[in-house]
């Protein structure tokens, strides 16, 4: 069961390790003290789901001949015995069952029927009162932390989905959960998969904050964008140190690659709030460079008290990006990435939405790692396209997108600098490589920061400079000569937040 234990580390946080040993039939059991309460947990056509379930994941992220068939044939064993009374009296497998179902299906490309198991996987677990813990206090405390950690993960898992697609959330929302007084904070005392779960569920109430008011508002004003941003950078502040450790090679063994793939999703979530916050800066830097028209102009001169930090929060949306492609390139290269990712190919695709559209703007101070950044995308998504077909047409997209900015770019070179950005941290680093500089990339002191520094959350419909044009679409592609492979480009995936918001058209996005 390593496999599946790995790709899902740093997201879901179902299973102790005696549990996974007593579904797979292994004589040591754990104390009977340690066990949760039977009436729980012990249906044994509901433990045959979570099983099923479990083995389809990892032949889903194998990629030995097979194992894909293989895959699907647990994963439809598993549902048919979802389905035969599992829903008229929910327990905590059934909440177990459907994330799990929820989870293979997004690494089989099938999003719409992920997001209804994991509705089902929400119900459940709202049925069960999982988002109540100090209402069950005489419950037994491992049945306690068995709860919580369903919770958790349910919870993280409905938010990183959604704020992805940009759709709401399933699950209960945080101001209406009632939590023990001992289940506050980051636990620097559980195992290593419990603290990147609880780091990530802690995170997400910021993140589904930026993506519902980006949903609602169109797009996020200054102060907004600065208070999420002081937000994330405290959380990140209180990360233990064993989240923001490195695997520096492939041979450490299962449970060093679980811990690496465990800290590479916490940082993508953080890399991925990050650029949500500051997206629209960049979006506004890049189109109004490339329409000098007379509109743009007047808007920019309105705009030019801000102009400064606009740049500046402009780059921290590409440092973002460039350090999340960075890392993802490392843990490639080190061997810990596996072949089947299912989140972390759509936070990578918005990276490299984000590095690919930065390179438009030929007179920005970005450095020349941004580029190396964004072919390190490249080279990540073209890995796991060889068992995710949404992972290629992720490659496929980026690949159209960079033919067209190399044609741009021919026509408009120019020098580069750079300049420190405050907003944004290197995370977790994998390993020395990837790219020009990475070793010494625009390293961030977070003192002596301007109390009025603004930032605005990607969530933004945030391009306001294009005033008169009939779509953001119409207007990259006639700048860069695009071809009809970029056109294409342009139309798909249009359920990812970040490329809606980078492609929606014009009126959707000017604000007042």
């Amino acid at each position: 069961m390593a496999s599946p234990s790995a790709k899902s580390s740093g997201l879901l946080d179902l299973f102790e390790e005696y549990e996974i040993e007593s579904l797979l039939g292994k004589p040591h059991c754990p104390r009977e003290q340690e066990a949760p309460a039977a009436s729980a947990t012990t249906n044994d056509g509901e433990r045959s789901v979570c099983l099923y379930m479990m083995m389809a994941i990892g032949a889903q992220c194998r990629g030995q001949p097979g194992d894909l068939p293989r895959a699907y044939r647990y994963f439809s064993q598993a549902r048919k015995l979802s389905f035969e009374g599992f829903l008229t009296d929910p327990t905590l497998n059934t909440a177990r069952g459907f994330v799990l179902m929820a989870f293979y299906m997004f690494g089989a490309c099938r999003r719409n029927a992920a997001f209804m198991y994991l509705g089902v996987a929400t119900k459940a677990a709202s049925v069960l009162g999982l988002h109540m813990s100090d209402h069950f206090q005489s419950l037994p405390e491992q049945e306690l932390l068995l709860r919580s950690r369903i919770d958790r993960s349910i919870r993280l898992f409905d938010v990183v989905c959604s704020s992805i697609l940009g759709r709401p959330v399933s699950s209960v929302p945080d101001h209406r959960r009632r939590r023990r007084s001992s289940s506050g904070g980051t636990d620097s005392g559980g195992t290593h998969r419990s603290q990147s779960v609880q780091a990530g569920c802690q995170f997400s109430q910021t993140l589904n904050g930026i993506v519902d008011k980006l949903t609602s508002d169109g797009r996020l004003g200054v102060a907004a964008a600065e208070s999420f941003l002081e937000e994330i950078r405290a959380w990140s502040g209180t990360l233990p140190a064993g989240l923001r450790s490195s695997l520096r090679h492939s041979s450490g063994g299962a449970l060093d690659r679980r811990t690496a793939i465990g800290n590479i999703h916490v940082a993508c979530a953080y890399y991925f709030g990050v650029i949500a916050t500051t997206r629209e800066f960049l979006v506004q830097r890049v189109m109004s460079q490339l329409h000098q028209d007379a509109a743009a102009a007047a808007a920019a001169a309105e705009q030019a008290a801000d102009a400064a930090k606009a740049a500046e929060l402009a780059g921290v949306c590409v440092d973002a990006a460039a350090y999340m492609a960075d890392m993802c390139f490392e843990a490639l290269d080190t061997g810990v990435i596996m072949g089947n990712m299912c989140i972390l190919k759509a936070w990578l695709f918005a990276a490299g939405l984000i590095l690919g559209f930065s390179l438009l703007d030929v007179a920005a101070p970005w450095p020349c790692d941004s580029n190396a950044a964004f072919r390190n995308t490249l080279r990540v998504l073209e890995f796991l396209g060889k068992l995710s077909p949404q992972a290629g047409q992720y490659h496929r997209v980026l690949t159209s997108f960079s033919q067209a900015l190399e044609t741009y770019r021919r026509r408009s070179a120019g020098a580069r600098g750079w300049r420190a950005q405050p907003y944004v941290e290197r995370l977790l680093s994998l390993g020395s490589g990837g790219g020009c500089g990475t070793a010494t990339r625009r390293r961030r002191s977070f003192t002596g920061l301007a109390a009025d520094t603004d930032d605005r959350p990607a969530g933004e419909s945030g391009a306001g400079v294009l005033d008169g044009a009939s779509s953001l679409e119409d207007n990259v592609g006639d700048c860069l000569g695009a071809s009809s492979s970029l056109s294409h480009t342009f139309h798909l995936g249009g359920e990812d937040l970040i490329l809606s918001l980078l492609w929606e058209k014009e009126d959707e996005m000017l604000a007042p």
